[in-house]
C-alpha cells in the first residue's frame, strides 16, 4: 500500500503532533521605563531564569522594538506575544487571548505604538500567512513615565502570567522544565 493510504498508519498524525511544538517564538514586549507597560519583557525574563525550553522555542526580548521585530515573526510558526493589555479588568489580571479577540470592542491593544495587532497585520500581509498566535496580557495599574518597578499587582501577576505561558506551550505539546537551585550538602565531620 502507498504511504497514507493504510488508515492504521498514524505516521502522518504523529509527525503533525511533532511539528505543533517546533518553531515557537515567545515575545515578549513592553516599555521598562513605564512601569506596568514593561511586565511583557519582565514575565519572559522570569521564564527564561527559572525554565528550561526546548530548542524548538525561542524566547526573544523585544522591548519597543515594534515593526524591526517582523524578521524574527516571520520564521515562528506558533507565536506567543506577551505583554500588558488594558481591557478594563482589575490591575494585575492575566488575560490569554487571540487576536481575533483584540479587534472585539470589549478588549483593546496594546499599549505601545506597534502592538500586537499592529505586528500580526503586517506579518500576515508581507507573507500571505496568518500565524497561530496566542497573546497572553497582564492589565497594567499605572504607565508613569521613568519609572522602571511594576506596580503591586502587576508585580504580583508575574508568577502566573509565565505559568499561563507555560501552560499555553504545553497545549503545543512543548515541555517545559523548572530550573533547581544546586543544593548544598553539608559536610559531614569524620572524627
Amino acid at each position: 500500500m502507498p504511504k497514507g493510504s493504510d488508515p492504521y498508519n498514524r505516521e502522518d498524525e504523529v509527525i503533525a503532533d511533532l511539528k505543533l511544538a517546533q518553531d515557537i517564538l515567545v515575545l515578549g514586549v513592553g516599555n521598562l521605563l513605564r512601569q506596568d507597560e514593561g511586565v511583557g519583557v519582565r514575565v519572559i525574563k522570569e521564564l527564561v531564569a527559572n525554565y528550561y525550553l526546548p530548542e524548538t522555542v525561542t524566547v526573544v526580548d523585544g522591548g519597543t522594538a515594534g515593526f524591526r521585530l517582523l524578521p524574527l515573526l516571520m520564521d515562528a510558526r506558533r507565536l506567543i506575544i506577551v505583554d500588558a493589555l488594558d481591557v478594563g479588568a482589575p490591575p494585575g489580571t492575566v488575560i490569554e487571548c487571540t487576536p481575533e479577540d483584540l479587534e472585539s470592542p470589549v478588549l483593546s491593544a496594546s499599549l505601545h505604538e506597534a502592538g500586537p495587532m499592529e505586528l500580526l497585520v503586517e506579518l500576515e500581509a508581507a507573507t500571505g500567512q496568518s500565524i497561530p498566535t496566542v497573546i497572553v496580557g497582564v492589565q497594567p495599574a499605572n504607565l508613569s513615565p521613568w519609572n522602571d518597578t511594576l506596580s503591586e499587582p502587576v508585580a504580583a501577576a508575574v508568577s502566573e502570567a509565565v505559568a499561563r505561558v507555560i501552560t499555553v506551550l504545553s497545549r503545543c505539546g512543548v515541555v517545559v522544565v523548572r530550573r533547581c537551585a544546586m543544593l548544598e550538602v553539608p559536610r559531614s565531620s569524620v572524627g
